[in-house]
């Protein structure tokens, strides 16, 4: 594991301690912001239909052959819905579950189709914050159960999430989901 990152906030893939390497998925494309930075060129995919220069895709259903990637850079929604709609700046940002159920279901399938794709899988998540609308450490079960956790780097976390950190995991697949 690695030491955390008490201070610094990664805001680009570039700052991890571990590069991504070969051909490369993004599924949740969003602004692309992680990449900025990186000389790394993803293939970009998206459900949100105002991303228009992404493939558009549920990471639960992508239109890619098995083994087509070297690995999977994932930063899924993070938030369970509480109360807005649609309209609300969080939901057309950043996407969100509309129950625990569909949250965990979600990532059920996420794990199912990451392992298809490729070997290794870098996950971003938030750890704290508050557990009623955010996914939480029980929410990965199903990593766990394809893959493998290799290393953790732990930040703060965007201001406004005071008591979250972002965590950064980079995973292999099991031999034998």
């Amino acid at each position: 594991m690695t030491d955390p990152i008490k201070v610094k906030r990664i805001t680009r893939i570039c700052q991890l301690p571990w590069k991504p390497v070969g051909r490369i998925l993004d599924p949740f494309a969003g602004e692309k912001k992680w990449w900025l930075g990186s000389d790394i060129i993803p293939i970009f995919s998206d459900l949100n239909p105002q991303r228009l220069d992404v493939i558009q895709a549920d990471a639960a259903h992508l239109p890619f052959p098995d083994h087509n990637f070297d690995q999977v850079w994932a930063d899924p929604p993070h938030i369970i819905k509480q109360g807005f709609g649609k309209s609300n700046p969080m939901y057309i940002r950043f996407g969100t579950y509309k129950t625990r159920t569909d949250c965990n279901e979600k990532w059920t399938a996420w794990a199912k189709e990451f392992a298809r794709l490729s070997p290794w899988l870098c996950l971003k998540t938030i750890d704290g914050g508050n557990p009623i609308w955010c996914v939480t450490a029980a929410d990965l079960q199903p990593f766990h159960n394809i893959w493998h956790l290799e290393e953790t780097v732990r930040t703060k976390t965007s201001p406004g999430w005071s008591k979250a950190f972002t965590l950064y995991t980079r995973w292999s697949r099991r031999a034998n989901p």
